[in-house]
């Protein structure tokens, strides 16, 4: 029987785990297939500006409408057939919208540059309150908040 030394040994067993892990991985396709049930699929930005480039999209399956941010600085809704645009003017580089509270009229909008989380009253259409994340969250231009989503307290 072959003796190993503990260097050795894990040397060995590196070795063993990037094969299997080759066997394994060789046999997957590099890529995922889209669901065919999926298909086809309805286009809903048809009445969107030419312009209208959009960073985020948010789901409110209690108003059955999507809440939209654009680039250009935009708040939009629609309904889920891409009907009944509402555009809202907040300015600013909007990149994430998101709500902490089904029940009420109150969205949350991530800005990029100054990167900062804005609340946006349905009721009145404007912003209510504005929190500096740049303390936490900062880049140069276009480097900034992305994404943004709400996850309650446990």
């Amino acid at each position: 029987m072959l003796k190993l030394q503990k260097k050795e040994y894990w040397a060995v067993a590196g070795v063993c785990l990037i094969s299997a892990l080759y066997v394994i991985l060789a046999n997957r396709p590099a890529y995922e297939t889209f669901p065919q049930n999926a298909l086809p699929g309805t286009s809903i930005g048809h009445k969107l500006p030419p312009d209208y480039e959009t960073s985020s999209i948010f789901w409110h399956p209690q108003r059955n409408v999507f809440f939209l941010v654009s680039d250009q600085g935009y708040v939009s809704s629609m309904c889920p057939d891409g009907e009944n645009l509402t555009h809202w003017p907040v300015g600013g580089d909007l990149e994430a919208i998101t709500a902490a509270c089904l029940q009420n009229d109150v969205l949350y909008v991530g800005r990029e540059n100054p990167d900062s989380i804005l609340e946006f009253d349905l009721k009145t259409a404007r912003v209510t309150r504005t929190f500096d994340i740049s303390k936490w969250m900062t880049g140069p231009s276009n480097r900034g908040l992305e994404a943004m989503t709400f996850v309650p307290d446990a």
